[in-house]
């Protein structure tokens, strides 16, 4: 049973309804993705009025606590991901380093002729054998991205195949002397096909934070070309800019 408000207490009853919320996701009470019991449920169960209840309600969504769909009721958001720009690193690293466990499942796993566009981001002839792998990434057993990714078939034969199962391709490439050291990479926005929006448990035509990537190794050649797609109410890009 949540912790009822204190009108005693010289703090707004809606931050102590919000602050009791709060509580319960903390305790495991609210999961993310669950949705907010009923208005009702909160002005009865905190002795509040409708205007109180929604207001602690609208702190907690600009807070980011809370997500609001448009034509349903507020859920409790998912852990939100920050990634650095300023630096080449793999999404498993990243995540690692934050505290949550990466995880994927392979959704194609192949070789193939790159198409024109694939060709021209590697620096390739056209029709060049490329190895292709698609993946969801996840964080905490949470869908939080689709990356699909090619490789320059001459340069990754004999260590990326169909068999593929490791956790940081990253890594592969370190231990095969195909190491990644900087990259280019273009940010722009998009909206989920029903396709994407499927893996990613979110709306058909939700928008997606999209990410094209180019990296090279120390020999200045083209070794991965990713193209990626993030769920941005779970993930988001810090940039540090100098003047």
């Amino acid at each position: 049973m949540p912790s009822l408000v204190d009108r005693k207490y010289p703090i707004p009853l809606y931050w102590q309804v919000a602050e009791a919320i709060k509580r319960q996701i903390a305790e495991g009470g609210l999961c993310p993705g669950d949705k907010l019991p009923t208005e009702k449920w909160l002005t009865e169960t905190y002795d509040v009025s409708r205007v109180t209840a929604r207001k602690a309600v609208q702190t907690l969504i600009n807070s980011g606590t809370l997500e609001r769909v448009r034509g349903e009721s507020p859920t409790i958001a998912y852990p939100r991901m920050s990634r650095q720009t300023n630096r080449l690193s793999g999404l498993s690293e990243d995540l690692k380093k934050t505290g949550h466990a990466p995880g994927a499942l392979i959704l194609l796993c192949v070789q193939e002729v790159a198409t024109p566009y694939v060709a021209e981001k590697l620096n390739l002839q056209p029709d060049a054998p490329v190895f292709r792998l698609r993946r969801l990434r996840t964080a905490d057993s949470l869908p939080l991205a689709i990356h699909d990714c090619w490789y320059p078939l001459e340069y990754c034969r004999d260590f990326l195949t169909e068999t593929y199962h490791a956790d940081s391709v990253y890594e592969l490439l370190d231990q095969n002397g195909c190491g990644l050291v900087r990259a280019t990479q273009t940010v722009s926005a998009k909206n989920a096909t029903a396709k994407e929006a499927e893996l990613l448990g979110i709306q058909d035509g939700s928008a997606l934070l999209h990410v094209e990537r180019v990296s090279f190794m120390a020999s200045n050649i083209a070794m991965e070309f990713s193209d990626m797609l993030y769920n941005p109410v779970r993930y988001d890009l810090h940039m540090e800019l100098n003047r």
